[in-house]
């Protein structure tokens, strides 16, 4: 069974259910299946429905574990409530490397902290460059989720235009990668290709054909003209963050991000960078520095689909996110100017017009084109 390799990890928890006061295991079970329309097995089969609630059981109890210690941050039922964390990894987290290396044109060098004073908060969802929160559902394409995120804001602050791009675009269509088995911040492919609209490429959460030949384009095929990435230390995140959303990744697959809902994450969420998300703010709250992040799981995820991770308390407590360098796409507003058509001969004056005629005759008659 599913709930005793649960209880082979969380031992304590489990062991000490009976001697808590237990919540109403039942009422939130069939509310939880009633709000995320949860089905399981085949009729009249109950085994698959037992274990799904033996594991929700457990859940609830790290739940309610955490939010009695009166923490900076708050755990809640949420759309993952009836999976293991393998399971809950292995289906939302997603980061892998490309089959074949990236061009060095596309690189265009790594921002470091220049000594200025920074701005002590930061929130662009106030600033009208991040679209909504957006689901990937059972697919491991958190990388086409990070990547469109940092080009919408980086065509909105070159163009103006806030525009929703296709992640199906680039799980179909960009194949150094593996769709929703993983991939990288891919801002080499839109170099090479316009990005199509959400609108006119959308997004199944399954792999496909590619189809951007057929699309309305977001951003014009040569707008994006590299990417450039972040040293790994606090101080250069927070300046590449006060000029636009960065690309990061961290680990994710803790069960405290796993049930994360308010306040400042201050878990121990590990290192072991698995996820890919746009790092759109910074700030403090109630005397805690936080990193504040916009995940694609949906608005019912967490706050409302963002997260306040720790901010300067080392690796562990900030989930990895300077374990790799951060990056964001550089991209202009304006297309390439077009390169200068050659001279024209000039044109020939009429007595010039008239000689040419008089020889062309002449050739002519004489069985030669001139």
């Amino acid at each position: 069974m599913l709930f005793f390799l649960v209880c082979a990890v969380l031992g304590a928890v489990c062991a000490q259910r009976a001697a808590n006061s237990s919540p109403n295991y039942r009422m939130l079970w069939a509310e939880f299946k009633k709000e995320h329309q949860k089905v399981y097995g085949v009729a009249g089969t109950e085994e698959e429905h037992d274990e799904r609630f033996e594991i929700f059981k457990a859940n609830v109890d790290i739940i309610q574990d955490v939010n009695s210690q009166n923490l900076s941050y708050t755990l809640d039922v949420n759309q993952f409530a009836d999976l293991t964390a393998s399971e809950f990894a292995s289906q939302y987290t997603c980061l892998g490397q490309p089959d074949t290396p990236l061009g060095q044109l596309s690189y265009l060098g790594r921002d470091t902290y220049s000594g200025n004073v920074l701005a002590t908060s930061v929130d662009w969802t106030t600033k009208g460059v991040v679209t909504p929160v957006k689901n990937q559902g059972p697919c491991g394409s958190c990388w086409a989720f990070s990547t469109t995120g940092a080009l919408e804001a980086a065509w909105q602050n070159a163009s103006g235009a806030l525009v929703s791009l296709s992640e199906q675009q680039f799980v179909d269509c960009e194949k150094r990668y593996h769709g929703c088995n993983g991939g990288w911040h891919a801002f080499e492919y839109p170099m090479e290709h316009a990005i199509c609209t959400t609108e006119n490429y959308a997004y199944t959460a399954r792999e496909g054909a590619c189809k951007a030949s057929s699309c309305t384009a977001g951003i014009p095929h040569g707008r994006v003209t590299g990417y450039k990435d972040v040293a790994t230390n606090m101080q250069a995140l927070m300046q590449a963050v006060e000029h636009i959303p960065v690309a990061v990744a961290i680990q994710a697959d803790s069960s405290a991000f796993q049930f994360y809902k308010t306040g400042v994450l201050s878990a121990d969420c590990g290192t072991s960078i698995n996820h890919a998300v746009l790092a759109v703010g910074y700030g403090t709250e109630s005397d805690r520095d936080y990193w504040k992040l916009k995940n694609s799981w949906g608005v019912g995820w967490g706050d409302s689909g963002y997260i306040k991770v720790s901010r300067g308390k080392g690796a562990t407590r900030e989930c990895g996110i300077l374990v790799a360098p951060p990056s964001y796409p550089v991209v202009s507003g304006q297309p390439e100017p077009s390169p200068p058509s050659p001279p024209s001969p000039p044109s020939p004056s009429p007595h010039q017009t008239r000689r040419r005629r008089r020889r062309g005759s002449s050739s002519v008659s004489e069985g030669i084109i001139v």
